[in-house]
């Protein structure tokens, strides 16, 4: 007990736990918190440690024996550490920690634990569940003559799009693939715009904060360098304006015998109440012209025509003859680019002979263009964003893989699962509550990941998940998840938001915010810790006697 209980083994068992939570928290800030509960802090081996610690301080308190006046702030503080450490036995002996996946619209009742099984049907319906232990684990299980083995295993995966030519395809469909810079926003983004997408009907689009970027088949068209105002009318006849901000001549509108007066250009056009104005410095780009047709007679009527919203017309005043013969139709500097009215636009066109170029237009209208080749990098007039060009694609195929999530650790989990049967060898990858199988000669396997499932006493539904980001940039500055949490018992409904710092606590269970998962099928997802700690009471009373216990060490110390 002596030794036990000396200052030399305290000294020795307290230096090899600061170094052993060194190690351990820098593990868990790289490779997650499930790496580190598994590897440290749920292992035996740790245990075994804090409970040497339990036996240091049991022993350096018994020795004290028999305890006088003086050692009553020794007594607390050390009876109080025992305590914590109770406490902390007790949640780690009863007490219930997970995670729960919900989607917007999802209701569950149930948590996932650590550890997996696989559920695994065979051809003749022979079905059999395994508890997932390790890697390359050959399953002990013999139907048919299979062999099925456990390959790699991620604790948090990801789905990512694989993008490669094919030189000798029939079609073409292009593809580029970018990336995005910016040091002022702290941004490095790569992504690929795909003309034709298998598994996205908008592949070749894209937005990243109020920018959009666009993949199109380049055209003959001319592109526009000035506002123009294009008039024709049934019989053929066509007129064209150059529209400038200050017009004061009358144009003579063909042989119709009409005129068109007060030609006014808006570059920033906005509506305010039933005007049509210039609008504030800092507006978006929203080209407009707005003019009057007026006939022999002087009837009069006003024409609105906006180059962003060509199918928008306005026509207010006298009734005119011969108006209905006439089409307007304005053209912009950026309108033909896709540009819109809330960010800048950046285009990439490819042309026959694998030409590729760009046109790139600010929120103001300004533009800028160029050919592109593999390799480039180009300035934009986007503050201090530039943007390279990866790669170019002519015949571009999209397939999808499985990888490890080392950077978001929020992916489910996914082990690979090798087959081997009838000298025919597959790989599949399972993931996490979804159903996967493969045909073979003698049948179809089935397989299915579950984890271990916890039930609770409420029942917990995604009503809305909201993101917020960075300005100009997709990194989250705060998530939260607006619930509904339904007791089973008395069926009694509760509503909250629930907060990266702010939990919901429910009957001793407290439902953290963690994470978030956003997927092209399903949308958007929150993914909730949930806790119950038997022995939290203790833990924080435990605490607050710690203190008092080294106060009353101090002070009665000095009093003496």
């Amino acid at each position: 007990m002596k030794k036990l209980g000396s200052l030399s083994f305290t000294v020795f068992i307290c230096l090899f736990l600061i170094m052993l939570l060194i190690v351990s928290t820098t593990m868990e800030s790289k490779y997650g918190t499930d790496m580190a509960q598994k590897v440290f802090y749920q292992s035996k081996w740790f245990d075994c440690v804090l409970a040497l610690l339990w036996l240091n301080i049991f022993c350096s308190t018994v020795l004290r024996f028999p305890f006088k006046k003086k050692h009553i702030g020794f007594l607390i503080t050390h009876a109080s550490i025992l305590a914590l450490l109770i406490g902390a036995l007790m949640s780690r002996t009863w007490g219930v920690e997970g995670q729960m996946l919900l989607f917007e619209g999802d209701t569950r009742k149930a948590i996932a634990n650590r550890g997996y099984f696989l559920d695994v049907v065979f051809p003749n319906g022979t079905k059999v569940e395994w508890p997932l232990m390790k890697a390359q684990e050959v399953l002990p299980v013999d139907t048919l003559g299979a062999e099925i083995k456990v390959g790699r295993i991620f604790d948090f995966a990801k789905e990512e799009e694989v993008v490669l030519d094919q030189p000798g395809a029939v079609t073409e469909n292009r593809a580029i693939q970018v990336t995005l810079k910016s040091d002022l926003m702290n941004l490095e983004e790569q992504f690929w715009l795909v003309e034709d997408h298998p598994f996205n009907p908008h592949g070749n689009f894209k937005t990243i904060g109020p920018a959009s970027f666009y993949l199109k088949k380049g055209t003959a068209e001319k592109l526009v360098e000035k506002p123009t105002l294009e008039i024709s009318n049934s019989g053929g006849s066509s007129l064209s304006i150059e529209i400038t901000e200050n017009m004061e001549d009358s144009i003579a509108l063909m042989d119709l015998g009409l005129t068109i007066e007060n030609i006014q250009y808006f570059k920033h056009a906005v509506v305010s109440g039933r005007e049509l104005m210039e609008g504030p410095q800092g507006s978006g780009y929203n080209p407009a012209v707005k003019f009057h047709v007026v006939d022999q007679d002087g009837n009069r009527h006003q024409v609105i025509r906006f180059a962003l919203f060509p199918d928008f017309e306005s026509m207010h005043g006298d009734s005119i003859s011969g108006t209905s013969k006439v089409t307007y139709v304005f053209n912009a500097p950026g309108a033909d680019l896709g540009i819109n009215a809330d960010g800048s636009t950046l285009t990439f066109y490819y042309w026959p002979g694998d030409v590729w170029s760009f046109k790139a237009v600010t929120k103001d209208g300004h533009f800028q263009e160029g050919e592109i080749r593999k390799g480039d990098t180009k300035e934009l007039e986007w503050a201090d964003f530039n943007i390279h060009i990866d790669d170019m694609l002519k015949s571009a195929s999209v397939t999808t893989r499985i990888v490890r999530d080392d950077k978001g650790k929020k992916g489910p989990f996914a082990v690979e699962i090798v087959v081997q049967s009838n000298e025919q060898t597959f790989s599949q990858w399972v993931v996490e509550s979804q159903k996967v199988g493969f045909h073979a000669k003698e049948g179809d396997y089935k397989f299915m990941l579950k984890s271990n499932a916890h039930e609770l006493p409420f029942a917990l539904t995604l009503n809305e998940f909201r993101k917020i980001d960075y300005p100009g940039t997709t990194n989250p500055a705060s998530f939260e998840s607006d619930v509904t949490l339904r007791d089973l018992e008395s069926e009694k409904d509760i509503q909250q938001t629930i907060k990266m710092n702010q939990p919901m606590d429910y009957k001793g269970y407290r439902i953290f915010q963690m994470s978030y998962i956003q997927n092209d099928q399903r949308g958007e997802g929150s993914v909730f810790t949930i806790a119950k700690k038997p022995g939290i009471t203790l833990i924080y009373l435990s605490s607050f006697a710690i203190f008092f216990g080294a106060f009353c060490q101090f002070y009665l110390k000095k009093e003496e």
